[in-house]
């Protein structure tokens, strides 16, 4: 909620992409402080599973049928060194992120 209120919409758009700000209720009203909050504690730790950088955009945390994290497949392509397959998704009181070997 700090981030929000002291950098508005420029905070939102480095961290978060346009489908998770909308289901995050932006264009509809006042922007959810909390699920933006899980959904960065999700991107959080997805960068530190795979180990590479990656955008905070890069990362993408919806819940249009259950919880998925995504990464665009040409970011993927960069880190060939890295074993990780597949991320999924724990319950939001904490974010937990497992990397799974290919």
């Amino acid at each position: 909620a700090a981030a929000l209120d002291a950098h508005g919409e420029r905070y939102l758009a480095h961290v978060y992409t346009a489908a998770e700000r909308a289901e995050c209720g932006q264009g509809a009203g006042p922007v959810s402080a909390r699920r933006l909050a899980q959904r960065f504690a999700v991107k959080e730790a997805t960068r530190k599973v795979v180990g590479v950088h990656l955008a905070w955009t890069d990362i993408e945390v919806l819940e249009e049928s259950g919880s998925r994290v995504s990464v665009p497949d040409e970011r993927w392509d960069l880190r060939s060194s890295m074993t990780v397959a597949t991320l999924a998704v724990g319950e939001r009181a904490a974010a937990v992120v497992i990397g799974e070997r290919r």
